[in-house]
C-alpha cells in the first residue's frame, strides 16, 4: 500500500481435494502511514490433500497508524489431509495495529449431530456446514459468471 489511507480487503478460498500438496502465499507489503489491510483465507482440504497457506503482513518504517488483520481458517475434511498456516508479521514501525490468527480443524461432532437430529443425513449435514463456512467470502461476489464458477467448484470440491 503506498499511498497514505490506502485500504485493501482481500479474502481467497483456497480448496484442496487433489490428494498432492498445494502451497498458497500472500504478502502485503504497508510502505506508508494510515493504510488498513484486512486478509483472510478460507481453506479446505480432503482426498489425502495438503494445503499450506502462508500470508505475510509487513508494516515498513514510516508507516504509522497502520492496521493489519491476518486471519486464517479451514477445514479438514477427512484423516488423510492436512491443512497448515504460517501468518507472519514484520513490523517495523511504532504506534500501529496488528493482529493475526488461524482456526483449522474438522468438522464440529456435535455441530454434525445437531444437524443429524433435525433428519438430514451425515453428508447433507457436512455439505451444510461447509456452505455455510464459505458464506462469508460469497456474500460479496457481484458478478454472477464468477459467482457461478466459484460456486460449481465448492460443488466439485463437496462430491
Amino acid at each position: 500500500l503506498i499511498e497514505d489511507d490506502a485500504d485493501i480487503t482481500i479474502e481467497h478460498v483456497i480448496a484442496n481435494a487433489t490428494g498432492i500438496l498445494q502451497r498458497f502465499d500472500c504478502t502485503v507489503v504497508h510502505l506508508s502511514p494510515m493504510t488498513n489491510s484486512i486478509l483472510t483465507n478460507y481453506g479446505l482440504s480432503k482426498n489425502t490433500s495438503e494445503l499450506i497457506v502462508n500470508h505475510k503482513g509487513v508494516i515498513n518504517k514510516g508507516a504509522k497508524k497502520t492496521s493489519l488483520a491476518q486471519r486464517t481458517k479451514g477445514i479438514i475434511l477427512d484423516l488423510a489431509s492436512s491443512i497448515t498456516t504460517d501468518p507472519i508479521l514484520e513490523i517495523n514501525e511504532n504506534d500501529v495495529f496488528a493482529k493475526h490468527g488461524a482456526s483449522i480443524g474438522a468438522i464440529d461432532d456435535a455441530d454434525l449431530y445437531y444437524l443429524m437430529s433435525r433428519g438430514l443425513t451425515r453428508e447433507e449435514s457436512e455439505t451444510l456446514i461447509i456452505r455455510a463456512f464459505m458464506k462469508p467470502y460469497f456474500r460479496h461476489i457481484t458478478d454472477d459468471k464468477f459467482m457461478t464458477l466459484a460456486s460449481q467448484v465448492v460443488e466439485k470440491i463437496l462430491e
